[in-house]
């Protein structure tokens, strides 16, 4: 179909790019969970990521409901991929407690967090994930980021030193862009924008990229300065004191690179912060 050749061409497109870090992903197997595990397009990527050898997939569902839509799809259920969902008592348990642990100050009873864990496929997997039953979690299919993440935050705390963010990955013919923060902070102190930068480029530098940062904002050094540019400098200056390990530049406007002045650097920025 033109849809699937649509999909194989997106990931052929993409293959050099990420060749060397799937061929690290097969060295070092994970535990995958697949959270919305009875929706087409979870089952078509769990499937995708067992066959290419990436690792486990971990499917949370109905066993009925995924069997049946696989046979819509055409498609076999591989043994080797785990189902799990809160039928199991003494899993549910464990669970509820953890969930309960954590929210009890926060107005939650134990009723409430039983429910979580039963209706709540997100907060189910991210208990897999927070207890080591499971190493990551792809999720976000029937619901959008915000309610997604606040599910997440009912089990998982953020990495010491480091902040939540959203950071999205832009895979082009003219090379691969990361652009934070895209989802959480809509107005980013100085302080946020330079731990934002830091853990951007421990992504970028974990994927294979070296991390070279721009701050985007609506002048370019300094011209015309706004009231959020000055965060955007600010937060240059924190990196500058942090003496981070990375490149960055900044505040600028998008199309700076067009400019005369623009410097090596600049030219190959790849690591957008705004």
């Amino acid at each position: 179909s033109s849809r699937r050749r649509h999909t194989r061409f997106k990931c052929d497109w993409s293959s050099d790019v990420c060749s060397s870090d799937l061929a690290q992903v097969r060295k070092k197997q994970k535990r995958v969970i697949f959270a919305e595990g009875e929706e087409e397009s979870m089952l078509r990527a769990a499937i995708d990521f067992k066959n290419n050898g990436l690792g486990t997939p971990v499917l949370i569902g109905s066993s009925e409901k995924i069997a049946h839509q696989l046979k819509d799809l055409g498609l076999t259920l591989d043994k080797s991929i785990e189902i799990h969902n809160s039928k199991d008592e003494k899993q549910r348990q464990r669970y509820a407690d953890h969930v309960y642990k954590r929210l009890q100050r926060k107005g939650f009873l134990k009723r409430d967090c039983d429910r979580l864990i039963r209706t709540n496929r997100i907060v189910f997997g991210s208990c897999m994930v927070d207890l080591g039953d499971a190493d990551a979690m792809v999720t976000g299919v029937t619901r959008t980021f915000s309610d997604t993440l606040e599910n997440i935050k009912y089990v998982v705390d953020e990495r010491p030193g480091e902040i939540i963010f959203g950071l999205t990955i832009a895979v082009t013919k003219k090379g691969t862009v990361f652009i934070a923060d895209t989802n959480v902070h809509e107005y980013p102190t100085a302080e946020n924008l330079a731990d934002i930068a830091i853990s951007s480029a421990r992504v970028a530098r974990i994927l294979g990229f070296t991390p070279r940062v721009a701050f985007l904002a609506h002048s370019t050094f300094g011209k015309p300065m706004s009231e959020r540019s000055v965060h955007l400098r600010e937060a240059r200056d924190l990196l500058e004191k942090r003496k981070v390990d990375f490149e960055f530049e900044g505040e600028m406007q998008p199309d700076v690179r067009s400019e005369e002045h623009t410097s090596e650097l600049q030219s190959h920025l790849n690591l957008v912060c705004r």
